[in-house]
């Protein structure tokens, strides 16, 4: 009997150290837009820190909603990987907004605006 008490044992601690299932791909796909966003709402917000604009704010909200969202479907094992699609987001918005502040080629100012303010807008649909 005790030799299949250790083998019980070990299946329950084999068992226990798995990982969580994955997320099927529909939930992963939203767990990827989510973060996307939550990137772009955060490169958003600090640029209008910096250019002393009203609507930090807004973005702030929009942020902290989209986390929530986040927060609602990740499993803990994805942690990293969304924290990356975060950064990278945030990245390309931040260079979006750049570019449309600093840039003296006034057509492609103008491009990265409309497409920053695109980007934002797709997110605000998803809230």
């Amino acid at each position: 009997m005790s030799g299949l008490k250790t083998l019980l044992a070990v299946f329950f601690m084999l068992v226990g150290a798995l990982p969580a299932p994955a997320l099927n791909n529909a939930a992963n796909e939203d767990l990827r837009i989510f973060a996307i966003c939550a990137g772009r709402f955060s490169a958003q917000m600090e640029h209008s820190w910096l250019f002393g604009k009203n609507d930090a704010g807004d973005f702030e909200q929009d942020r902290e909603m989209m986390l929530m969202l986040i927060d609602a479907i990740m499993p803990d094992t994805d942690r990293i990987r969304v924290m990356d699609w975060r950064i990278n987001a945030k990245q390309a918005h931040a260079m979006l907004l750049t570019r449309a502040a600093y840039t003296i080629d006034g057509a492609d100012a103008v491009w990265a605006e409309t497409r920053a303010e695109a980007a934002i807008a797709e997110c605000r649909d998803l809230l």
